[in-house]
């Protein structure tokens, strides 16, 4: 199993989301919840299996730590970290 954590940035390897950025709100044994803050906001994550993404970061975004999460701060977050792939 890989080192997945909850506020990982990761991006999909798998599927029609193939390359797509996330955050990773929660892990449920062999899936994990995603967040991209615009087509899968918070109050509707995306269960993936964990074997179909990788992870980009190996630190935490401090987003979920912090309790709720604003979509807008997950995609600000997203996109300054394109800008740094």
């Amino acid at each position: 199993m890989t080192d997945i954590q909850t506020g990982q940035l990761v991006r999909s390897k798998k599927g029609r989301d193939l390359g797509n950025l996330y955050i990773v709100m929660a892990i449920e044994g062999d899936r994990v919840l995603l967040v991209d803050g615009k087509k899968r906001p918070t109050k509707k994550p995306k269960a993936k299996n964990i074997k179909h993404i990788t992870p980009i970061t190996k630190n935490k975004t401090g987003f979920i730590l912090q309790g709720s999460i604003k979509d807008s701060a997950v995609v600000q977050f997203i996109n300054l970290s394109k800008m740094d792939l």
